[in-house]
């Protein structure tokens, strides 16, 4: 019996260092694999062999997926540099083979940053997949105080890696937006961000970007956040006040659209698109004396604009304004002749003054015969004035029916049957 225990317990013993050993020739294999990695991409910058760059990939993909190496840092800038090699130095033919490369540079090279800190086991946990993940890992390297396991690896990263595949993402991104996807195109450009970020830089023209790709696939609220972010940069200035009440309007926000296009006026209260962003609201909703203010500021920037000149012209003629409306319009003639509505408002305030005084004739008493004279006189004024102005409108729309009824009634009333055939 004694023989018989003393047996089971070599068998056990064994045993034991039998999976001892199995356990730790796994280890051993993966960590050869990651030396193996290394050669293998020593070998493609050699040579610029595909299979050499293939092998290495494959021999780094299998240490990072076992438990044993995928925590090293090295692991992942060795992979880092195999994919990031696929990605800028290999042949088109080869580069074309691993389509991933980016992503993958990204991947593993992100990795590598987070399990390159020593003495901090939150990164080393943290999920760089959300945004929790990836905003702990940028304020940990922009800490001053970190200390890393290889600091060369860390500056080769952050000073020369990061920046090629920030604008890689960028080109990406471009090539998806121009390719009529923009879903595609915000997820490269946010990406792109991000690894800027991490160098405590803002790229404006990625945030640009991402705020025309997210308006454009409908993710209305970043791109607002986007065009936010752009304004407190001032980033293109008051054009981005403008891209952003515009989007409020395609949300059917007049409100925040209004609010927007005044906070622009704000800080750039010249800036002459924003002056006739605000003068189309104030038109719009009635606003005469708002408006006169914001056209008669946009003409002083751009007095040579004769639709600004014919726009404040129509305002004085509503309010009753005729001498400066009539001034108005006749200077917009005067920037561009073949203005047709110009000179059609030109005629049709004449006629209309003339049609004031007319009635005014037909309501006085009989006996009043001098103010009858008077205002029927004033008529023939207008009705003359109105003529030249109507002529010149029909000439540059000759199928305008509004312009040949007023016409038609101005040769009336002067007898010219002649003329009334237009």
């Amino acid at each position: 019996e004694k023989q018989f225990k003393i047996e089971i317990m070599k068998t056990k013993t064994i045993a034991l260092l039998g999976i001892a050993l199995i356990g730790g020739s796994t280890a051993f294999a993966q960590k050869s694999k990651v030396i193996s990695a290394f050669n293998y991409n020593k070998s493609f910058q050699r040579d610029k062999d595909c299979s050499e760059l293939k092998k290495g990939i494959a021999a780094i993909e299998s240490a990072a997926n076992e438990s044993s190496t995928n925590t090293w840092a090295k692991t992942y800038y060795y992979g880092g540099n195999l994919y990031f090699n696929a990605l800028t130095a290999a042949p088109e033919e080869c580069r074309a083979s691993i389509p991933n490369a980016l992503d993958k540079s990204m991947e593993f090279y992100t990795k590598m940053l987070k399990y390159n800190v020593e003495d901090n086991e939150s990164i080393k946990n943290a999920d760089l997949n959300t945004e929790a993940g990836r905003a702990m890992l940028k304020n940990v390297i922009s800490n001053k105080q970190t200390k890393y396991e290889d600091s060369d690896w860390h500056r080769d990263v952050m000073g020369y890696k990061i920046p090629v595949m920030a604008n890689a993402y960028i080109n990406k991104g471009v090539e998806a937006f121009q390719n009529k996807d923009p879903k595609g195109a915000l997820e490269n450009f946010e990406t792109s961000m991000y690894l800027t970020e991490l160098n405590n830089r803002i790229d404006t023209l990625a945030i640009y970007n991402s705020a025309l790709a997210a308006e454009n696939s409908q993710q209305y609220d970043k791109a607002l956040k986007y065009y936010s972010k752009l304004i407190e940069l001032n980033h293109e200035g008051a054009k981005v006040y403008g891209y952003k009440a515009a989007l409020y309007r395609k949300m059917g926000d007049t409100t925040s659209a209004v609010a927007t296009i005044q906070e622009g006026r704000k800080a750039y209260p010249e800036d002459k698109a924003l002056i006739i962003e605000e003068l189309d609201y104030y038109l719009q909703t009635g606003k005469s004396v708002e408006a006169l203010k914001n056209l008669d500021l946009a003409i002083s920037k751009d007095p040579e604009n004769s639709l600004l000149v014919f726009a404040r012209g129509t305002i004085h003629d509503k309010m009753e304004n005729f001498e400066k409306a009539e001034a108005d319009y006749k200077k917009a003639l005067e920037l561009k002749p073949d203005y047709f509505d110009a000179a059609y408002n030109l005629g049709a305030m004449y006629f209309n003054q003339a049609a004031v005084y007319n009635n005014k004739a037909n309501e006085l008493n009989y006996k009043e015969t001098t103010k009858i004279k008077e205002a029927t006189a004033k008529a023939q004024e207008y009705f003359a004035k109105a003529k030249g102005p109507l002529k010149k409108a029909h000439e540059i729309d000759p199928s305008d029916r509004a312009t040949m009824d007023s016409l038609m009634k101005v040769y009336i009333n002067e007898g010219d049957n002649e003329n009334y055939k237009i």
